[in-house]
C-alpha cells in the first residue's frame, strides 16, 4: 500500500492511528498462578489468528480470570476495538466481537465506533503489514513497538465516506471470495478426477477384502507382489554411532516423500556410511526400486533415481524383468485405503511382510503395461495443467482482493455523495471521545492494579475447609489456587513448623494429614 498523501481526496486527510483511537498492549498472566487462567474471560494470542479468515473474533484458545487480568498487564477491550498482531507475526488483524483480552504479542486499538467505523479500519490495517514491518525492530525477532503503531499513517475520511466505502467493500470482496470457493472446489474435483481415473484404469474395484470381485481382461492375471519380484525390509543403523552416518549413501524415511510430487526420488534428508551399512539391515537397492511406506503414514511411493537405502518404514520392491516399475508404481499409488485396510498395530497402523507380499495386483501383458502408464502420465499430465490454470486464476483474484483494498483508501472505490463534512471536525470529536473514554476507563483500570495483592495464607485456607477434619495432599491443590511449586514450599514449611501433622490412615492405609 502507497501512503503517499497525495494518493488521498483532498477533502480526506491523513492522521496517525493515534489520532483515532487509544492504543492498548496486551498481556499474559502469571501462568504459575492457577487462578489466573480459565475464568470467563477470553484471551487472544497471535496464534488464535493464525488462518483466521473471520473479520470478528470473539475467542481464542485459553481464557483468563479477573483476577489473572487484574494483576497482569493485560486489558480488557471493548466490543469493536481492532486487534493487530505486532510480532511473531506482524499483521494479523480481526476486530472484537465481544469484549477479551490479548496477549502481548498485540497492539489494540479502541476507537469511538460513532465517528471512526472499525470495519474501515480493519480493512485498512490489512493493506500495512509491509509498512508496519518496516517500522518494526528488534534482534531475535521483529516487533513493532506501541510507539510506532500509534505513528502508522491513517486516512480519514468522514463516516458516512467510510459506512459506504466499507459497503462496497463488503461487497466486492463476497464476490472474491465466492469465486475463490468456486476454484477451490474445481481443484478438488481434478484430484479426484486423477484418483478416479487411476483407479479405474488398474480396475481398483476388484479390490476388496482381498477378494477379486470381477473378471480380469484377456490375457491379465492376478499376481501378488512376492510373485513380481524381490520385496525388501529398510534398516536405521545405532544413531549415536557418528561413524554410521555421513554422506556416502542416501537413506530414505517416510518423511522425505511427505511432500514429493515426482515419481523417482534420488536421497533423503540424511545419508549413511558404507560401515553403517554393514552394521544395520539396511539393504543398498538398486535403480528403479519401489518404495512403498507401511507405517506413520502408509501409502508414500517413489520410485529410486538412483542407489539408495530405506528405514524400516519401507518395503520395497525390486521387480522382475517383464514387469513395468511404473506400472506398479501407479498400481500402488491407486491402493492406499485398500493397504490401510489390511493393516494392523494398537499403537500405529503398520503393514507386516508377510501382508505386503500378498497384496494382489493385476498384471497385463508388457506392452499393455507400458500403454497404461502412457495412457496415465498423459492423464497426470492433463490434469497438471488444468490444475496450474485454476492456481494461476485463484492468484489473479487473490490480487484483485489487494488492489480493492487499495483503490479503497485512495478514495477511488466509491464516488463522492452529498455534502462533503469536514474531516477537522471529526479530529476534533474522536480526541473529546478518547479523554472521555481514558477518564472513564483507563484511569480506573491502572489504579486497580496500584492495589496490593493480598497474599494466600496456606493455614487459613486448610482451617477455614477442614478444621478438625483430615485431609489429603491432593485435597488441597485446587482450593488453594497456588501454583504446585509454591505449595509444596508452604505445605512443608507448615509441617516442619508442627502446624500440620501426620497420620497413618489403617482404612485407606495412606497417609493424611491434620492441622495441629
Amino acid at each position: 500500500m502507497n501512503n503517499n498523501k497525495k494518493d488521498i481526496p483532498k477533502h480526506w486527510k491523513w492522521v496517525s492511528l493515534n489520532d483515532i483511537g487509544i492504543v492498548v498492549s496486551g498481556g499474559t498472566p502469571s501462568t504459575k498462578e492457577p487462578e489466573f487462567w480459565n475464568g470467563n474471560i477470553p484471551w487472544v494470542t497471535p496464534a488464535d489468528l493464525s488462518n483466521y479468515d473471520e473479520v470478528y473474533i470473539s475467542k481464542g484458545s485459553r481464557n483468563i480470570s479477573q483476577v489473572g487480568l487484574e494483576y497482569s498487564s493485560a486489558y480488557l477491550l471493548p466490543a469493536n476495538s481492532v486487534v493487530f498482531s505486532s510480532r511473531a507475526p506482524i499483521g494479523y488483524v480481526a476486530i472484537t466481537k465481544n469484549e477479551l483480552a490479548t496477549n502481548q504479542g498485540f497492539k489494540n486499538l479502541i476507537i469511538p465506533n460513532e465517528i471512526v467505523n472499525p470495519k474501515y479500519v480493519y480493512y485498512y490495517l490489512k493493506t500495512v503489514k509491509e509498512l508496519a514491518e518496516n517500522m518494526a525492530s528488534g534482534t531475535t525477532f521483529l516487533e513493532l513497538s506501541a510507539t510506532k503503531f500509534r505513528q502508522i499513517p491513517f486516512p480519514l475520511a468522514s463516516i458516512e465516506e467510510q459506512n459506504r466505502i466499507v459497503d462496497k467493500i463488503d461487497e466486492l470482496l463476497s464476490y472474491v471470495n465466492e469465486s475463490l470457493i468456486q476454484i477451490d472446489k474445481s481443484l478438488t474435483k481434478t484430484k479426484l478426477y486423477l484418483k478416479k481415473n487411476i483407479y479405474n484404469i488398474f480396475q481398483g474395484n476388484l479390490l476388496q477384502n482381498n477378494k477379486v470381485l470381477k473378471e480380469l481382461p484377456n490375457k491379465w492375471e492376478w499376481k501378488t507382489l512376492e510373485d513380481i519380484g524381490e520385496i525388501y525390509n529398510g534398516g536405521t543403523p545405532k544413531t549415536e554411532i557418528r561413524e554410521y552416518w555421513g554422506d556416502e549413501i542416501a537413506w530414505i524415511t517416510p518423511s522425505d516423500l511427505s511432500n514429493i510430487k515426482e515419481k523417482y526420488i534420488s536421497k533423503g534428508k540424511k545419508s549413511i556410511t558404507k560401515l553403517g551399512l554393514e552394521n544395520s539391515s539396511a539393504k543398498k537397492l538398486p535403480k528403479e526400486s519401489i518404495l512403498f511406506s507401511t507405517r506413520a503414514p502408509i501409502g508414500y511411493v517413489a520410485i529410486a533415481k538412483n542407489e539408495l537405502t530405506i528405514n524400516q518404514g519401507f518395503k520395497a520392491i525390486v521387480v522382475n524383468e517383464k514387469i513395468n516399475s511404473s506400472y506398479v508404481y501407479y498400481y500402488l499409488k491407486s491402493i492406499n485405503e485398500y493397504a490401510n485396510k489390511i493393516a494392523s498395530g494398537t499403537t500405529f497402523l503398520e503393514l507386516s511382510m508377510e501382508k505386503f507380499k500378498s497384496i494382489p495386483i493385476p498384471i497385463p501383458p508388457v506392452n499393455e503395461q507400458t500403454q497404461i502408464v502412457v495412457q496415465i502420465e498423459n492423464i497426470i499430465e492433463d490434469t497438471n495443467n488444468l490444475t496450474n490454470e485454476l492456481y494461476l486464476q485463484k492468484m489473479k483474484i487473490v490480487n484483485s482482493r489487494e488492489k480493492i483494498l487499495q483503490e479503497a483508501f485512495q478514495g477511488k472505490l466509491v464516488e463522492k455523495n452529498g455534502t462533503i463534512k469536514s474531516v477537522k471536525l471529526y479530529i476534533e470529536q474522536i480526541k473529546i471521545e478518547k479523554d472521555k473514554y481514558l477518564s472513564n476507563h483507563l484511569k480506573a483500570n491502572n489504579t486497580k492494579r496500584l492495589v496490593k495483592r493480598e497474599k494466600k495464607n496456606l493455614l487459613n485456607i486448610l482451617i477455614s475447609n477442614f478444621n478438625n477434619n483430615t485431609f489429603y495432599f491432593d485435597d488441597i491443590i485446587q482450593i488453594s489456587g497456588m501454583s504446585i511449586d509454591v505449595l509444596e514450599d508452604e505445605f512443608n514449611s507448615l509441617l516442619t513448623k508442627g502446624r500440620i501433622s501426620k497420620i497413618y490412615d489403617k482404612t485407606s492405609k495412606s497417609i493424611k494429614f491434620k492441622i495441629s
